[in-house]
């Protein structure tokens, strides 16, 4: 039987990760909603309502075009009380703080300048406590559940869909799941309760992450990881949860981002060209990837006026952060800091490279969203990783390699190999076979599938 003339199944698809955020959370939330639509699924988006996005939130408004136009997407508030709180205790905090013009004794302002901050700063992490659990998205909770209980109460739907961070997502799907009994899926993109690069969370944090993550695993009809390293971690903590409810759909590219990219030898003649897109944070220290650069700077001379390292997409801090380093180490001739860009920008960038870049320190279960795109565009790569999900999707790739994150002298070994090969080419045809697992349709087929089996029923 032809599936189009199938009665459509109707999915409640909940993401804060959707345009026109352009944090690395949408493309996944924006292409599983994009093929859903033409596997038979009517697909309703409960998302944020971007005036109340967090300031600094990157944004990107040709996404927004490629929506469908007829795709229903419900944009619900999101109370920033946190955000209201810490300015409303600045403000006091200035109030109170503020000295005469003309006074004397400066020999006790600096103790006095020492002992405020601390008073307001312990204070400040006391009232925040209720505005980040699970995180500080949690204002986005009751205007979605608002939304999402009229929505349902429009139109009945077959299953609930959510994908987090933020984890708010899943409180959100799990209570609407509970007032409906509506089978929920949950997609866990990074992990939650024990994750690497959360360590300095509170103990009533911990605590809560550690309770809500246990009851999201225990109510949904599947939890969805995206690498293999996330979903043995989670069987072996969640023993007494049967193995099949983890399931693994690895994130992925989309074809039609590249069509129209060129796969240029070089823009760069004899020199040589680096590039690094993404933010940087957590244990992705740029350090020793610019120690690693300075001293490859030194060793070839001869082609230093044509050497460049780009780092894009990075946060005004981050990049203020990174410019002190960078002058430290006299690279500014040979390092370029650009902020943040829209994806196909950043996609040309990357097209431009001689050698991709990847900042994975310390994260073991996890693989950035950019690497399959940095595949996609059949460049060689450098991975600054442990042993890990994304060590492992590197060493089989056929032109990537790792190298210790911490260690500028592995580092600089592995800038230079690939400097060494340069002018070698790879056939398209091996990086075409190695990459075709990742395409978006098909792993949005597993996708409908899964969401099929949650259903009860197979499609």
């Amino acid at each position: 039987m032809n599936p189009a003339s199938l009665p459509k199944k109707r999915l409640l698809f909940i993401a804060y990760n959707f345009p026109p955020n352009a944090d690395a959370g949408t493309h996944r939330s924006f292409r599983f909603v994009k093929y859903l639509r033409k596997l038979n699924w009517e697909v309703v988006v409960l998302t944020a309502d971007p005036q109340d996005y967090i300031p600094g939130t990157p944004v990107d408004p040709q996404y927004l075009k490629r929506l469908p136009s007829d795709l229903e997407v419900i944009h619900s508030p999101v109370f920033r009380g946190l955000v209201k709180a810490i300015c409303f205790i600045n403000f006091l905090k200035k109030t109170i703080s503020r000295r005469p013009k003309n006074t004397t004794d400066s020999s006790s302002l600096p103790n006095q300048g020492l002992q405020a901050p601390s008073r307001f700063q312990m204070f400040k992490d006391l009232i925040s406590i209720p505005f980040t659990i699970p995180d500080n998205h949690i204002g986005w909770l009751w205007g979605s559940l608002l939304s999402g209980w009229l929505a349902m109460r429009r139109g009945s739907f077959d299953l609930i869909y959510s994908s987090g961070p933020p984890w708010t997502s899943h409180l959100i799907a799990y209570t609407l799941s509970k007032l409906s009994d509506v089978p929920w899926v949950a997609d866990f993109r990074d992990p939650w309760a024990r994750s690497p690069w959360r360590l300095k969370r509170s103990k009533a944090q911990k605590f809560m992450a550690e309770i809500l993550e246990k009851t999201v695993v225990r109510q949904a009809r599947f939890i969805i990881l995206n690498t293999e390293w996330t979903r043995k971690e989670f069987r072996h903590f969640y023993k007494n949860i049967a193995p099949e409810k983890f399931q693994l759909i690895p994130n992925g590219y989309e074809p039609e981002d590249f069509e129209a990219i060129k796969q240029p030898s070089s823009s760069w003649g004899n020199g040589f060209k680096l590039v690094h897109a993404g933010s940087i944070y957590g244990g992705r220290d740029p350090v020793p990837l610019l120690k690693a650069w300075a001293l490859f700077l030194q060793c070839a001379t001869s082609h230093k006026d044509r050497l460049l390292l780009s780092l894009v997409g990075l946060s005004d801090k981050k990049k203020d952060e990174v410019n002190r380093i960078v002058l430290q180490l006299d690279l500014e001739q040979h390092v370029e800091l650009l902020p943040r860009v829209s994806h196909r920008e950043a996609i040309h960038i990357m097209a431009e490279a001689d050698l991709l870049l990847l900042l994975q320190g310390g994260l073991s279960l996890c693989v950035p969203a950019k690497l399959f795109e940095y595949m996609a565009l059949g460049r060689p790569i450098l991975g600054l990783t442990p042993e890990g999900a994304t060590a492992d999707i590197l060493q089989l790739y056929p032109l990537g390699r790792i190298v210790n994150p911490d260690d500028p002298d592995e580092i600089l070994a592995g800038i230079r190999s690939f400097f060494d090969e340069r002018n070698n080419v790879l056939p398209r045809e091996e990086i075409e076979e190695f990459i075709a697992k990742y395409k978006a349709f098909d792993l949005t087929k597993e996708l409908d599938q899964l969401l099929s089996r949650a259903m009860g029923r197979e499609s």
